[in-house]
């Protein structure tokens, strides 16, 4: 997530969003890039504007596995 102010009252923060469903028993990951505006009030921040955007033929990351070295390399 990544956020930068660009008043004392506006900021914008980004980031990306990884969703996984289930369809027909097989999950599905679909990954969005998602902006929000935020705006300081009275009451505190309040979010004003979202713009999203699905990723295509994005890699999603996997965990890291421990791999044993085999001295061939």
């Amino acid at each position: 997530m990544a956020v930068r102010g660009l008043d004392n009252d506006i900021s914008v923060a980004s980031f990306v969003l990884t969703q996984t469903t289930e369809q027909g028993k097989k999950p599905t990951t679909q990954q969005y890039f998602v902006v929000d505006v935020w705006q300081k009030t009275a009451g505190g921040w309040q979010a004003t504007d979202r713009y999203i955007s699905q990723l295509k033929n994005a890699s999603v990351p996997t965990a890291p596995t421990d791999v044993k070295p085999t001295g061939k390399n």
